[in-house]
């Protein structure tokens, strides 16, 4: 499909590029989603790059337009993140690999038997270096924090901006850690005396830990592409999907309820005709119970994947954020009235009252159930 051809594809190409902030994984997967699931993969990545190129700067202001402004600001801080995550890291190998030498050549002195002062030399400078590199630690934790509280500072109350933020560094992340990953590999290949290798690496970690760390950034970077996909899917309409999504439980939830209190009541009289005819045993009795609790756990797992969905609605207008808690409010009190049902104790001499408790509970229940929607 060409995009000359079709403007309305080539606009909703441009919306998807822009809302997904330049990545086209993202942008594919609601295209995807959307009325275009019939076209193939490459064609929406081809057309996708293409408007991407074509954008060029352009694209940061429309950023800018969709964020509220100061993504400039943010972008510079990002950008400030990732020099400052490479400096460090470059510098880091440079540091480990002069520990790894000095302490080769420390270990070749031993072998040699050479004297204290000669080994003292070469300890001095491994201690210098420790310390060095503490340091050089402790000054890349303190810049990156300064630059953490000014994206705060921009980001605060702002969900698309953080959005922003938070899949620009997961991919800048993913690059340097990266990086460091591969550094490691190289240092351990370049050594030439591994005797004090294991405890050289308990000060400067290990190929092995570089590597899970990025498997952790790339893991983070896929979560962030997740949540933003799915986030961008009801930014438009997040109101009316909190109120979908409460529409469709409220009904389920209720059908649960009356569900469990039908049981309750029909058990209730199946006790009492057991009872009567002495045919009651323990074994009828668990049968019993454990059909209720069947019924009373469907409800509240369909209770909390309720609050689950609706939680994760983002909504930034702060009337529509009050609505949103309110169901949310409602909806966890009903959970805990369902957690609270338990099933008649048998033997007893009261499950007449035992059965206005379950009755009083699911009532209860019920009545917030319907004022969530």
């Amino acid at each position: 499909m060409e995009l000359l051809e079709n403007f309305v594809f080539y606009s909703d190409c441009k919306e998807a590029i822009i809302e997904s902030y330049g990545d086209v994984e993202i942008a594919k997967g609601k295209l995807k989603r959307s009325k275009y699931g019939n076209i193939e993969d490459h064609v929406l990545e081809e057309n996708l790059l293409s408007i991407k190129e074509s954008l060029g700067d352009k694209i940061l202001n429309f950023f800018s337009k969709k964020l509220g402004g100061d993504v400039r600001k943010l972008d510079r801080i990002i950008a400030a993140m990732k020099e400052e995550e490479i400096r460090f890291v470059k510098d880091e190998h440079e540091s480990e690999s002069k520990f790894y030498k000095l302490s080769s050549a420390l270990a070749q002195l031993k072998r040699d038997r050479a004297s204290q002062d000669e080994q003292n030399i070469i300890i001095l400078k491994l201690t210098n270096l420790q310390k060095f590199i503490k340091d050089l630690v402790k000054s890349h934790n303190s810049i990156m924090d300064d630059l953490e509280k000014q994206v705060d500072i921009i980001t605060k109350k702002n969900n698309r901006k953080s959005d922003y933020y938070n899949l620009k560094r997961a991919q800048d992340s993913v690059e340097t850690k990266k990086m460091r990953a591969e550094f490691k590999k190289k240092l351990i290949e370049d050594v030439e005396d591994n005797e004090y290798l294991a405890n050289i690496q308990k000060i400067l970690g290990t190929p092995k830990q570089a590597d899970a760390d990025l498997s952790k950034a790339k893991d983070q970077l896929a979560k962030e592409k997740e949540n933003l996909g799915a986030g961008e899917e009801v930014s438009k309409n997040s109101e009316e999907r909190v109120s979908n999504v409460l529409k469709t439980y409220h009904d389920e939830i209720l059908a649960c309820l009356q569900d469990v209190k039908d049981y309750s009541e029909s058990s209730f009289t199946e006790i009492q005709d057991l009872e009567k005819e002495q045919k009651m045993d323990q074994k009828d009795y668990q049968k019993l119970k454990s059909l209720f609790d069947k019924k009373v756990d469907k409800a509240e797992d369909l209770i909390q994947k309720a609050v689950t969905l609706v939680s994760d609605i983002k909504v930034e207008d702060p009337d529509k954020v009050e609505k949103k808690n309110g169901a949310l409010e409602i909806l966890v009190d009903v959970k805990s009235d369902v957690k609270n049902l338990s099933y008649y104790i048998w033997p007893s001499e009261d499950l007449k009252d035992q059965k206005d408790e379950i009755d009083r509970i699911i009532n209860k229940a019920i009545e917030s159930a319907r004022k969530a929607a």
